[in-house]
């Protein structure tokens, strides 16, 4: 159940978003520079979230990204969903192609509740309520 490196770019991104006025357009670049991540991959992540109407983009002079929606309004499933390429958390850890109580691998039990505790963080977390978190000061690998 951990994301790719792709998740944790697109939340930086939209933690930097978060700083500023909705609707505030930046560039791939300036995004990139102030969240020390590689700017080609930063746009391609952010083209994805534009696909699910995360944030938008406006092309041309003076064009790049902004927030398609309050901070609030972005949960993080939302953001899972659209970056974690075939996302499942219905997933087995032992290659069962649909976890449940049916199917019961030996750590079902267990497992399960991890997972709904994980979904509900996911649902009911929003970039809003982590728009506190100091990012810049984290020791990112």
């Amino acid at each position: 159940m951990f994301f790719h490196r792709t998740t944790s770019y697109a939340l930086r991104a939209l933690l930097y978003f978060a700083e500023f006025p909705i609707g505030k357009i930046f560039n791939s670049g300036e995004i990139a520079e102030n969240t020390h991540l590689p700017k080609e991959y930063i746009s391609k992540i952010l083209q994805q979230l534009s696909k699910y109407n995360i944030v938008s983009s406006r092309k041309g002079k003076g064009g790049g990204f902004y927030l398609s929606k309050e901070v609030r309004d972005i949960k993080l499933i939302d953001v899972v969903i659209a970056v974690e390429d075939n996302f499942d958390l219905d997933l087995c850890v032992f290659g069962i192609s649909k976890c449940s109580s049916a199917c019961e691998c030996p750590i079902h039990e267990s497992y399960g509740k991890l997972k709904e505790e994980f979904k509900s963080m996911l649902i009911n977390y929003n970039i809003g309520q982590l728009d506190k978190i100091n990012y810049k000061n984290f020791p990112f690998v």
